[in-house]
């Protein structure tokens, strides 16, 4: 990617604060960027609505989850229904439920450490707008396991036999 590229991007931070502790965490990173000389390409989005969320997530190239061993991972879910290209942690709900292929095609990105992140980071802003269609669309097929639909039909197929019993 040339470097005039680059500096089209953005990290956008997005959160809550839920506490004078998140503030203060959220004040030591916006320090960071100052002294890192990076403020101009981060930006902290804080305790936005549900509709300004979604704006973000369907407006950006990468969604970046980082949490590791993560239960299940429902922001990565979200992130992939609004077409974001995920880069999740490569463990836990994500690695074993979420972002795995469907009919042997990508449906997101795996990483575990900075190296991982950023070759992944440069592998998605390197692909054509076909290629970051096509895992958008794959993405979006393998999530509808997760759709209430699907919940309440596997319910019903778990609980039929106890209450025809009953």
């Amino acid at each position: 990617m040339p470097d005039t590229e680059r500096k089209d991007y953005k990290l956008i931070l997005v959160g809550s604060c839920r506490n004078e502790e998140d503030s203060k965490r959220v004040e030591n990173l916006k320090e960071l960027c100052r002294e890192l000389g990076i403020s101009e390409y981060v930006e902290f989005e804080l305790n936005v609505s549900f509709d300004r969320l979604k704006e973000l997530m369907s407006e950006s190239v990468i969604g970046l989850h980082t949490m590791w061993n993560e239960h299940f991972g429902i922001g990565v879910v979200e992130m992939m229904a609004a077409g974001t290209i995920v880069l999740a942690h490569d463990s836990g709900g994500p690695k074993l439920d979420i972002v795995v292929p469907v009919s042997s095609h990508k449906t997101g990105f795996l990483a575990n450490d900075v190296e991982s992140y950023a070759v992944a980071m440069e592998t998605i802003f390197n692909l054509s707008n076909s290629e970051r269609l096509e895992i958008r669309k794959h993405a979006r097929e393998s999530i509808s396991r997760f759709s209430e639909k699907e919940f309440n039909d596997g319910f019903i197929y778990a609980f039929e036999p106890l209450m025809a019993k009953a």
